[in-house]
């Protein structure tokens, strides 16, 4: 498996945080994706892949040319064909609103067919797929993401800078002091987020605190969970365990367990701190 990243030249800075291109055989059939602040778009070339809620569910969306993942608050499980190759945008929280033109909202916790959105999305696949080489598709995906962006507006812009107050300081901040800055009541602004992020404040806090946290654990080293809730700045080790198993569905040590069983069978696969193999998720050891 070979992935790459690719960071992308302003403006598209404000609303991107990068790029990514994957080909080849991931080391495993089937992962478990845990929550991130970000939403995405992926155009596939290959086999058809399946992403559900449950590991074995029957509503399990079949993901063909290219489609639209809305932000997760809760992890969420993806079966690769046998090889992938594939090409994707990580947003910002909101910047995907820029470019999409519909409610976030609609988005949570669902995986949407991009033609759905975007009519011309097979279109544009087909030219993604002529490039043929990684950086021919970013360059070609980075113009056409510039010819798609089009909310510029005064809330667009109050959204952009209390989301990049919240991820810049991991979810740390109090919410009624981003309010009081920028002179907006906490209700507007959950309606604003709720459009343009596709959740609360709130809410896009607890999930970059999260992300933060798993970035964190450094697998060479003994983890004191008392000091990993304590640097994340929850309110004690209950309040931290209760967050992490919300969006983990694995209490903090299991997910250490796993993840450093998977770091023993396949050290790259482990560098991502928020998959991990669904056969890992799914055990009754934890």
């Amino acid at each position: 498996m070979t992935f790459l990243w690719h960071g992308v030249a302003p403006p598209l800075t404000r609303y991107v945080n990068f790029l990514y291109a994957a080909q080849g055989a991931m080391p495993y059939s089937r992962d478990g994706i845990f929550p991130t602040p970000a939403a995405d778009l992926k155009f596939n070339f290959g086999e058809p892949w399946r992403v559900s809620k449950r590991l074995e569910s029957p509503g399990a969306a079949s993901c063909n040319q290219s489609w639209c993942l809305g932000l997760w608050n809760q992890r969420h499980f993806v079966e690769w064909p046998e090889n992938t190759d594939f090409i994707g945008v990580s947003f910002k929280p909101g910047g995907a609103h820029a470019f999409l033109g519909v409610p976030l909202s609609e988005l949570r916790n669902r995986v949407v067919p991009l033609e759905a959105l975007w009519g011309d999305a097979a279109e544009i696949r087909d030219r993604l797929y002529d490039a043929a080489t990684p950086e021919r598709r970013f360059a070609l995906l980075e113009d056409l993401l510039l010819a798609r962006l089009a909310d510029n507006s005064g809330a667009a812009r109050l959204v952009e800078h209390v989301a990049g107050q919240i991820v810049g300081r991991h979810g740390t901040i109090k919410i009624s002091d981003l309010c009081d800055e920028v002179g907006i009541t906490h209700k507007h602004l959950i309606t604003l987020f709720d459009r343009m992020v596709g959740c609360t404040p709130k809410q896009l806090a607890r999930l970059c605190r999260f992300g933060h946290t798993l970035r964190n654990i450094d697998l060479s080293n003994r983890i004191r969970w008392t000091s990993v809730a304590h640097d994340s700045d929850y309110f004690d080790q209950a309040h931290f365990t209760r967050d992490f198993q919300a969006f983990a569905g694995l209490s903090p040590s299991a997910y250490l367990r796993k993840r450093l069983a998977v770091f023993a069978e396949s050290p790259d696969h482990a560098t991502i701190p928020w998959v991990l193999p669904a056969g890992q998720i799914c055990t009754s050891s934890d």
